[in-house]
């Protein structure tokens, strides 16, 4: 498992709230901290039903729409 994967494992079990979104994630979004400014890119499209159980921290704090 990777650093990030474990990270967002652990996060979960916390219980962080999360985003609400209206839809999954697909290609091409893109979410970028607010305090650092690190951006990520989806490659491929999110498959869950349900959106709310997908979610992006850095420095501390949830990622925002790019």
């Amino acid at each position: 498992m990777s650093s990030m994967t474990d990270k967002m494992s652990k996060a979960a079990d916390k219980g962080l709230p999360m985003k609400e979104k209206s839809n999954s994630l697909r290609k091409g979004d893109r979410l970028q901290c607010e305090k650092c400014g690190m951006t990520v890119e989806v490659v491929t499209d999110c498959g869950c039903k349900d959106a709310n159980q997908v979610r992006f921290q850095c420095c501390g704090q949830e990622m925002q729409e790019a």
